[in-house]
């Protein structure tokens, strides 16, 4: 099993509506391709309270043909699909997860 798990880094007067967003909009896009299961989103914790910004993990269960959509096609659309809804507000990186047994 792999995770992808992509973390963003957003303006915190945006932390509302891109939980919302995330959860109406990105996670079913996600969902629809039938590679991947397990939509889950988590808030960064960080000892920094001065930060004016806020952190999310978003993360999907997947086989490797999911991780072979991720890298070859779903990675950009997904970049996209964030930069149209939220510009510069919302920045983030991949990585790519494999559970060791």
């Amino acid at each position: 099993m792999y995770i992808i798990n992509t973390t963003y880094a957003i303006e915190n007067t945006l932390s509302r509506e891109w939980k919302e967003w995330v959860s109406q909009t990105l996670f079913p896009a996600i969902l629809h391709t039938g590679e991947y299961t397990s939509p889950r989103m988590f808030k960064v914790l960080t000892d920094n309270a001065d930060s004016e910004d806020f952190s999310f993990c978003i993360q999907f269960e997947t086989e490797i043909a999911g991780v072979r959509l991720w890298k070859n096609t779903l990675e950009q659309q997904v970049r996209k699909l964030v930069f149209d809804r939220f510009g510069q507000k919302a920045l983030g990186f991949s990585t790519i997860l494999k559970l060791m047994e």
